[in-house]
């Protein structure tokens, strides 16, 4: 019996990090997704499915 209350004084309720413990992908606790690019060109096509960016380009990968 009794209440149980769950705090969270994070600034983001979900995050993706990646090995080199750099955000890739964020949701802060108003809404707002943060999804990081990257600084080098793509020189290849995408990955089928995938979606890879930088500050000045988009790519996403479509399978045939």
């Amino acid at each position: 019996s009794g209440a149980v209350t769950l705090q969270n004084n994070a600034t983001d309720v979900f995050l993706i990090k990646n090995l080199n413990n750099d955000n890739i992908l964020a949701v802060s606790q108003s809404g707002v997704i943060t999804i990081a690019t990257s600084s080098v060109e793509l020189t290849g096509a995408a990955p089928n499915g995938g979606i890879y960016f930088t500050s000045s380009s988009f790519f996403v990968g479509l399978s045939d």
